[in-house]
Parts: structure tokens; sequence; C-alpha cells
């Protein structure tokens, strides 16, 4: 379905219908830092009216100030006429001297969860057309009301502070190998109406994407919600007040969990970190809660941290017990160790999630666990005939077969739990190379 305009040029006096100017873009986009004096960017686009309007807004403020705008218009391919409004979003940019590229999701969908891994396709999509052109700022179309149907979500589902601060102006890309991609979103406090009108006057089509009507979608039920629940004061208006607050809050309890980290937290090279249980528990539950989850980050790379009620639980019993005989959560192995100071936290990787064997080539580079970047000189020369060595984990056997080659090895103050993960490098004759061992 298309979106029409039968009034171009006749804004409406509604405030939540009130035309976005290119000057008041400008002013959504001034605290957003990009602050490249020609700046390159990349909008993601649908073809609906949100990224419509974004692509339009956002191709006026880049050109007044001498960059260049790339639409990327994502193609999940999930109903036979998506390619074809691809194409006609295509078509409509051109029209209007916007250059773009339609990205297309490939493979099988799931079954389940489809609307989650449209969503991560979509991302990685945009992410990978950013990186291949050089840009780092990704601008998203996401608005106030999106910003409060994510809030009524993720409370039900019983979201922390974290979760209710929802979509952030400013993000990093959730895809693991492009971090460095910036998610920016300009349109926040803006409701849809405007954006909406903003397009009926510019005289710009769009697409309605019928799924968007679909109360297969829990998104699309609480969407509907709202509209009845309005009138007792849950408007997109209050809610994104409410997240803005949490997001607030959320910084304040970063920022005192920063400070414990830094101050209490000894992260060691060979990969584990160890924090007095005294401090750990001298500050409130929130803050060591969270400084719980950075350390299994920390010791389980990537991906390690799990669901927060699953560390709430650890927490806690870490806390009442201090007999703790230890757990494995995330990837990580979690223990009370005691330590001639006193007792100490210790997050370590679990031997049994460090399964990788990442053969080595000389002259290359590569990460062993998501946590370790390894290389192997170019100038290396198999001089022993043990063969191209791989990098796996120390394990049991091999700490045993270190020790004993290395004597001075079995006094480094590498705890026990620790060392079956400890990344090594293997070769036919044994073990060749450990951190910290040489």
């Amino acid at each position: 379905m298309t979106g029409s305009n039968p009034t171009r040029g006749k804004p409406d006096n509604n405030p939540d219908s009130k035309v976005v100017s290119s000057a008041e873009f400008a002013e959504l986009m001034a605290p957003l830092e990009i602050r490249d004096r020609a700046p390159r960017i990349a909008v993601g686009v649908s073809g609906g009216p949100d990224s419509m309007a974004l692509a339009v807004l956002a191709d006026q403020w880049v050109s007044a100030r001498g960059g260049d705008l790339v639409a990327l218009i994502v193609d999940h391919g999930l109903r036979p006429e998506s390619a074809e409004e691809a194409h006609r979003a295509a078509g409509w940019l051109a029209d209007r001297g916007i250059q773009s590229e339609i990205l297309c999701w490939h493979g099988a969908k799931p079954s389940t969860g489809l609307q989650a891994a449209a969503r991560m396709a979509r991302y990685r999509l945009l992410t990978d057309g950013c990186m291949a052109r050089g840009i780092t700022d990704l601008l998203l179309a996401h608005h106030r009301d999106d910003q409060a149907e994510t809030f009524l979500l993720r409370l039900g589902r019983g979201s922390g502070v974290d979760g209710l601060a929802c979509m952030a102006p400013l993000a990093r890309s959730p895809v693991p190998h492009a971090p460095d991609i910036r998610l920016v979103r300009p349109f926040l406090p803006v409701p849809k109406t405007r954006l909406t009108a903003t397009l009926k006057f510019l005289d710009v089509p769009w697409i309605e994407d019928p799924s968007n009507q679909n109360i297969a979608f829990t998104r699309v039920r609480m969407r509907r919600a709202l509209k009845e629940f309005a009138g007792e004061g849950f408007t997109s208006e209050r809610l994104s007040v409410a997240a803005r607050r949490m997001d607030r809050a959320s910084e304040a309890l970063r920022a005192a969990t920063r400070e414990l980290l830094d101050r209490s937290v000894l992260r060691d090279p060979a990969g584990f970190c160890e924090m007095s249980v005294d401090e750990f528990q001298r500050v409130p539950d929130e803050i060591s809660l969270r400084a719980l989850a950075q350390m299994l980050i920390w010791a389980g790379g990537p991906g390690a941290v799990p669901r927060l009620e699953r560390i709430e639980r650890l927490h806690h019993e870490f806390v009442i017990n201090s007999k703790f005989s230890g757990r494995t959560l995330g990837g990580c192995r979690v223990e009370r160790l005691q330590r001639a100071r006193g007792q100490s936290l210790l997050v370590c990787r679990e031997a049994g999630a460090a399964t990788q064997v990442l053969p080595l080539s000389p002259g290359t580079e590569d990460r062993w666990d998501g946590r370790f970047q390894v290389a192997l000189g170019g100038g290396w020369h198999d001089d022993s005939g043990a063969g191209v060595p791989n990098v796996r984990r120390l394990g049991d056997d091999g700490w045993r077969e270190i020790s004993r080659a290395v004597a001075d090895f079995v006094r480094h103050d590498i705890p026990a739990p620790a060392r079956p993960a400890l990344p090594a490098l293997w070769a036919q004759n044994g073990v060749g190379s450990v951190p910290r061992a040489g």
C-alpha cells in the first residue's frame, strides 16, 4: 500500500501533526556528535513513512554541509511484494537525487522469533553496508511511538533499569564484527504523526507494510493497547519521558560500577579477574550485580553475559553463602578464592566452554575464543619438525607439562580454576608456549 498526499503545502495546526522542518531537523541532529565538516552518513530505509522522512530530511541536512548520504534499503524477503516495494522506494529516492542501494536478506527464515531474527538481519545488512563504504554513522528512524512501545514491552518482560532506558539516541551497533558503527536516532523525541505530516507536506510517497497491522505480532498488539490507554495517561510522550529518566538512572549506575571496577578488580592478562569479597559486599547490590555481569563478559568473551535473572540468582547465592563452592554461568567459572589478603571473587573462563582449536599460519593474526589476539610471525620456521602449531586451551595435562618444563611457572599467581582454560600454543611435540610462561 502506498501513502499519498492530497493536501500538499497545508500543514496541520495540531502540534503532533506539525511538519518537521529542515531547521528543526538540524536541531535534532546537533547533540548527536556528527561534527565532520563534510559528513558521510547512511540511512536505513524500509520504504515506510518513518524512514522515508528521515532519508529526505537527512539528505537536506547533509547537502547543506557539503557531505554525502546513501540510503540503504533492506529487503527482508518476507512478503512476495517486498522486492518490488524496495525498488519502488529506490525510485522515489532517486527522484529526489538520493543515492540508494538495496540489501537483501537471503537464506532460510525462522518459523519462530521471526521479528527478532529480521531485526538482527537488518542490523547486519545495514552495518555491513556502512563498513563497505567506510561510513561510521548509520541513521535510523525510530521515533517516540517506537520508544513508548519498547518501554511497555520491556516492562512486561521484567527488564531492569538498563532495559527500560530503551533505545539511545546514540548507540554502538549490536553486530559483533561492527562495533565502530554508530546507530544515530534523531527522531526519538518526534511522534510518528509528524513524520507522515512531513511527507504529505513535501509530497513524498511511502509504503504501508501490512505486517504492521498483523495482531499475531506482540508489538502490533502493544501499539493498539497504547491507543486504548492513552486517555489514562499512557501516552507515547509520557512513556518516552519515563525511558529518558531510566536512561539517566542507568548512566549513574554505570558510572558507579565503573568506579568500583577500576578501583577493585584485578584483570589478569591471562584472562581471569578477581575482586575482594569485602569490596564486592560493601557496595549496594545493584552495583555489585553489574560488576559481576561485567566480570563475566571480561572472562567469558563476547556474547557471554547471560540473562539478568540468572546473574541475580548467582549473585544472591554468592552473597548469602560464605561457603559458596562455585558455579558456572555464561561460559565462566565463578568461585570464592582464599588469598593471603582475604577472600576474593574469582571469575575465569570455564575450560569446557573454551573448545576452539585455531590453526595458525606464518604471518597471520586471528582471535582465539573471542578473547585473545594471537599471531605467528612471518619469519617462523618449523626448525624442530613439530609441524605448524595451533592455539587451544591448555587443559590439566598441558598445565602439568608446562609446569615441569618451566619451573618458575608454578609460582605464578594463577588460580587453579583458571589454569585449564589458558590459551596455549600446541604442536605435535606438546605445549610450545603459554601466556606468562613464555
